[in-house]
Formats: C-alpha cells, sequence, structure tokens
C-alpha cells in the first residue's frame, strides 16, 4: 500500500512541478535538457564543497536560498526535514546569496543545519543553474540527472523520496 501510495504522490509531485501546481518550475523537457554544471564553493566553516565529489554517489539537493526572503523558514525546515529523514544518501548544499556572514550564521543557527552551506557571492553558481528567484531548489539523482528544478521544498522533497526507492 505505502509503496503505491508514493508512486502516485511522485507522479502528482512532476506533474505539479511542470503543470502549473510550481510556477517557475522547469517542465519534464526542459529538465531532459538540463546540463548540471560542477562547482566548487567555500563553505560558512571555511571548507570546499566541489558538487562532483558526490555526483554517482549521492543523491544532491541544492537550495538556492536568502537570508532576507519571506519564505526562508518553511525552506530551512523542509530541507532540515529532508536531512534529517535520509541522512548520508542525500547530500544537502545550502547556498545563500551575496548575504552578510553574520545573517548566514543566525540562519544556519536558528534552524540547527548541520549541513553544507556555502555563499555564492557572484552569483555564478545560481546563473548556471538558471536560478531567477529563490527559494529555489534542485534535486539530482544518482546518475547526474535534474529531477526537480523548482520552488516548493515539498515537491523537491517528494522526488527525493522517489529517487531514495529507486
Amino acid at each position: 500500500m505505502r509503496r503505491v501510495l508514493l508512486c502516485v504522490c511522485a507522479a502528482g509531485a512532476f506533474c505539479l512541478a511542470g503543470c502549473g501546481g510550481d510556477p517557475g518550475a522547469l517542465g519534464e523537457r526542459e529538465l531532459e535538457k538540463f546540463t548540471v554544471t560542477d562547482f566548487s564553493l567555500t563553505t560558512t566553516t571555511g571548507d570546499t564543497v566541489t558538487l562532483g565529489d558526490h555526483l554517482g554517489r549521492n543523491i544532491v539537493l541544492i537550495a538556492f536560498l536568502g537570508t532576507t526572503m519571506e519564505d526562508a523558514d518553511r525552506a530551512l525546515s523542509g530541507v532540515k526535514r529532508y536531512h534529517e529523514a535520509w541522512g548520508q544518501p542525500l547530500r544537502i548544499i545550502v547556498i545563500y546569496d551575496a548575504a552578510s556572514a553574520d545573517a548566514i550564521e543566525d540562519h544556519v543557527k536558528k534552524h540547527g543545519l548541520k549541513c553544507t552551506v556555502a555563499v555564492d557571492a557572484g552569483d555564478s553558481v545560481a546563473s548556471s543553474y538558471r536560478v531567477k528567484r529563490r527559494p529555489t531548489f534542485v534535486v539530482i539523482s544518482r546518475d547526474g540527472r535534474v529531477i526537480y528544478h523548482g520552488h516548493t521544498v515539498e515537491i523537491a522533497g517528494m522526488m527525493i523520496d522517489e529517487a531514495m526507492t529507486q
């Protein structure tokens, strides 16, 4: 029963993403043409995160966030929920815009994020991932395909759940 419901929910998520449930989300045809671009960014702890280190091994959620957006609390709560649910098979990279380090640290502490947090100071990564507004969530499957690119953390989560069960 659970498996059937999950499949129905996942199919619904894909339809929502491309059929108006998530305005601005890339549709199925656009996702097929989307090329994953490798990047390296400095994290808030001073380390370097490189996307290529996780492709082929993990499902990756990239969350492009801004520190002053209205949806920050809901978005970060969703990101945290998926991190806690899936652990290591899911690699989460939260990328903030060029906001001050103090504001980013406040958000990280407020939500107790234990995932990688980086700053895209020049917005070059956001630009290569076609981020027009924040929040934008990009889910990359283990085989390196973008399976979701949109603005709804719940739909991103459904796509992660589907990918984890395959």
